[in-house]
């Protein structure tokens, strides 16, 4: 049996899995997740007590699609942001997410919540891409997004879909550090179908540890990590 690995580590927190899937990207749409009341009334960071902003949560789901000739990585990245102060404001307004010449970044959106409910959302018209670095033919750029309405007290999150062509399946490198500090992380794989190959799955840490994979009710197998600087 071949086994896929998931790299997690925490120096840069990540983890290698070892087995994701083939699977219709309808069945990871995603909705906008309920935001509670604790949620939208907090008022001081719960990971670093000096930081300006901090992700509620982080998710991503990850999966393999089999072509014809070669392979395509699929990723659903969802962020919840609370900001604090000035200085998270200033972070959080402008959103950049940045991709290589062989990843096709699409389907953009973003929303604030104001500490009373009041939802403004994203424009499409605010969503631009720019260029990062361009030299010896690497050319890396970011899709490039303003969210409206930041001020300390808001809830800011956005969501998008990542494809990776020509990506080797056999090995994922998931970065469980990110740029803000995370109340929670986590990933979601999907393991590929026994009619298609038979894959075992395997999770090596690196200077963290996650929670246990687990089975979700969608197939996908998920792995957490709370509190993460």
């Amino acid at each position: 049996m071949l086994v896929r690995t998931l790299r997690l580590c925490a120096l840069l927190s990540s983890f290698t899995l070892v087995s994701y899937g083939q699977t219709s990207l309808a069945a990871v749409e995603i909705g906008w997740l309920p935001v509670s009341e604790a949620e939208r009334a907090q008022k001081e960071p719960a990971v670093d007590k000096t930081a300006g902003v901090e992700a509620i949560f982080w998710r991503e789901h990850v999966w393999d699609e089999a072509l014809s000739e070669d392979w395509q990585r699929k990723r659903v990245v969802y962020v919840r942001l609370k900001i604090f102060n000035e200085d998270g404001k200033k972070a959080a307004s402008s959103i950049d997410i940045p991709y290589r010449n062989n990843i096709f970044i699409e389907n953009i959106e973003g929303r604030t919540i104001k500490p009373d409910g009041t939802i403004v959302p994203l424009e499409k018209k605010d969503i631009r891409e720019r260029d990062i670095l361009k030299a010896s033919g690497l050319r890396l750029k970011a899709k490039n997004f303003s969210m409206p309405a930041v001020e300390p007290g808001v809830i800011v999150e956005y969501k998008f879909r990542e494809t990776q062509f020509k990506q080797d399946i056999f090995h994922m490198r998931a970065q469980m550090q990110q740029e803000y500090p995370m109340q929670r992380i986590t990933y979601f794989v999907k393991p590929l179908p026994r009619n298609l190959m038979s894959y075992g799955m395997r999770v090596w840490p690196f200077h963290c540890q996650p929670s246990k994979l687990k089975l979700e009710n969608n197939g996908f197998n998920s792995t957490s990590l709370e509190n993460v600087p």
